[in-house]
């Protein structure tokens, strides 16, 4: 668990509290409008910071992968499935 694990339930959290908000103040169109222009802000927000530490997570664990020195340390996904390496050599 890293210490964002917090922004993974904002995407399905802040559209319910959002439209909980808007059923609540059905006499006020204005608070309405403006409860939804900041949650589809938020929105974009928590979905940004989502993507962006994705990417990063991924970078970091292709230069794991390589090594030091650039070489190669594991078989690729498509490495992995050749037939010389699940049979023991060609047949």
């Amino acid at each position: 668990m890293t210490e964002y694990t917090w922004l993974v339930p904002l995407p399905v959290v802040l559209p319910l509290v959002a439209a909980g908000l808007t059923l609540a103040l059905f006499r006020l169109p204005r608070a309405q409008r403006i409860i939804s222009v900041v949650a589809l802000s938020l929105m974009v927000c928590a979905g940004t910071a989502l993507l962006v530490l994705d990417i990063l997570r991924s970078l970091g664990a292709e230069i794991d992968r390589h090594g030091e020195q650039g070489g190669r340390t594991d078989p690729g996904p498509l490495e992995a499935l050749e037939p010389d390496s699940i049979g023991g050599g060609r047949r």
